[in-house]
């Protein structure tokens, strides 16, 4: 009689993923100065999670199936760094034309951050920044759709975005490790768990000015007066199903989808942030993240 094949189990990882307090908001504004000891002090619902590593399971994730999608793919980081993603993202999604807008780099541990958070806390205030970049603990999506067409506006004028949304478009984040992730692992949360109605909330933020943040004021365009949009945080929600790729290296990148305007049933964002786990006395992680707008010839509906 033949043996019978047993299914691979994929392997899981015990974590914290911290979600919007139960509390709300501390004021009924909803506006939050990126980057500020304010913003990094936020109080957050911390909630233990099953983490799954997408390496272990037989099942292909997707930007459109499931929000995220893990690629192995080389680039130089040294040169043509933007043509190159520029080009895989047209290869992985079908996309016409893809715009980089900026990236951001983060090189510090959350305690780091904390403790810088703390002395310009006491010497400037709550609305003071926090110059060090820490992998973000809270999760989010960068922008809500009311926050995608905002980051549109600024990229470019009325006209051209009327054009644009004739047709479809979406923002994708290519995010990379910069060394072999070994502490702060990014994790991702799948759409199909996800209830849009329930668990996404507005949060309208102000980016800071380059000339007052080294590396957050120049994530979105080169303006000098400070961007505002609105992104997402998120409810938690114990129907979440949470997975990251182990021990990701810089031959890796994980594509987020930030928006997307089809409305035809495919995911349209994906909640994502780094989480606590036992593998958090290693040095800071490095990553890269790589802001996009990608555009297709096909109909916006």
């Amino acid at each position: 009689m033949p043996h019978k094949e047993v299914a691979k189990q994929p392997s899981s990882t015990p974590g914290i993923i911290s979600y919007l307090s139960s509390e709300g908001y501390p004021d009924s504004k909803k506006v939050l100065l990126l980057g500020s000891a304010s913003d990094k002090l936020r109080k957050h619902d911390e909630h233990a999670a099953l983490i799954t590593d997408i390496k272990t399971c037989d099942e292909e994730f997707t930007l459109d199936k499931n929000g995220f999608q893990h690629i192995v793919e080389p680039i130089s980081l040294r040169q043509h760094y933007n043509p190159e993603v520029a080009d895989m993202l047209k290869r992985v999604t079908g996309a016409s034309d893809v715009l980089c807008m900026a990236h951001l780099i983060r090189s510090s541990t959350w305690e780091e951050a904390q403790e810088e958070t703390r002395e310009v806390l006491q010497r400037e205030g709550g609305h003071g920044l926090v110059q060090k970049m820490n992998p973000a603990r809270t999760a989010h999506c960068d922008q809500s759709y009311t926050g995608a067409e905002q980051i549109l506006r600024i990229n470019f004028d009325e006209e051209r975005v009327k054009e644009i949304m004739k047709k479809r478009w979406a923002i994708i984040n290519v995010w990379r490790p910069l060394n072999p992730i070994r502490r702060d692992p990014l994790a991702v949360c799948d759409w199909r768990s996800l209830s849009e109605a329930e668990d996404l909330v507005g949060l309208d933020i102000i980016l800071p000015t380059p000339g007052k943040h080294r590396n957050l004021g120049k994530a979105h365009g080169e303006s000098h007066a400070p961007h505002v949009w609105n992104r997402w945080d998120i409810k938690y929600n114990p129907n979440h199903k949470w997975y990251y790729a182990s021990n990701m290296t810089p031959d890796e990148v994980m594509l987020l989808k930030i928006f997307d305007s089809k409305k035809d049933g495919r995911a349209r964002c994906c909640p994502h942030t780094s989480f606590a786990s036992e593998m958090d006395e290693w040095p800071a992680r490095e990553s890269v993240e790589l802001r996009t707008l990608v555009f297709w010839d096909e109909d916006a509906e």
